[in-house]
């Protein structure tokens, strides 16, 4: 699934389906429509990870957007239609988005999501893939 913007992978052999953003979302609900693309697509299930992959972006997302992130997976779970880790990858040269980050991951903590931000891909696979349980970013 390609749309300006986002393209998407799914790997089912891996279990996870990768969001690449060329360009952040203008909004949320842009984001939420390529989600629920994701969750919608025949070759998902809802136990696979999914990556996020923000190296492009430059500035962090605003808190409303983490909000609305945060209750859109944890509606998915609620629906049974995602219960993988989710992972986001941001660049090494905006220390801010990943602070920003490291921030999302404890507030998913209190609302029973596995969600890890990395700033290196592979790593990040492996995680979210449930192939190994790396947490150094």
């Amino acid at each position: 699934m390609t749309e300006p913007g986002v393209t998407c992978e799914i790997d089912s052999e891996q279990r996870i389906a990768i969001l690449t953003w060329t360009q952040e979302p203008k909004d949320f609900v842009g984001w939420k429509q390529h989600f629920e693309k994701v969750l919608a697509d025949p070759r998902f299930r809802p136990d696979f990870g999914i990556i996020s992959d923000w190296r492009s972006l430059r500035e962090p997302p605003a808190n409303s957007f983490v909000e609305e992130f945060l209750e859109a997976l944890h509606e998915a779970r609620e629906r049974k239609q995602f219960a993988g880790r989710w992972a986001t990858v941001v660049s090494t040269a905006h220390p801010a988005v990943f602070g920003v980050g490291r921030m999302t991951e404890m507030r998913a903590e209190l609302k029973g999501l596995e969600y890890r931000v990395y700033r290196d891909l592979q790593r990040a696979v492996l995680w979210a893939s449930r192939t190994g349980n790396d947490r150094s970013t």
